[in-house]
């Protein structure tokens, strides 16, 4: 199996599944990341901005699905955690 190139934005990819090319569809989740940066917050005494990581998109991991048939290809984590 080939390593799919995902990253944090949508990807052209040819999918294993159902074979058609076509970006991906993403979604955002939280990740050790996002908990991390809001742990950090807590501690500095930022209480009023505990709840921007988990809008940051940059802070959460990216689930790539095919954009044809939604099959699950990955997940891009920002190279952090």
């Amino acid at each position: 199996h080939a390593i799919l190139p995902l990253g944090p934005e949508p990807t052209i990819v040819s999918c294993p599944a159902c074979h058609v090319t076509k970006l991906t569809r993403i979604d955002y989740e939280p990740s050790a990341r996002t908990h991390l940066m809001a742990a950090i917050l807590c501690i500095v005494g930022l209480w009023c901005c505990v709840c921007l990581p988990y809008c940051a998109e940059s802070c959460m991991s990216t689930n790539h699905y095919c954009g044809n048939c939604n099959k699950f290809l990955g997940t891009y984590n920002g190279g952090g955690f």
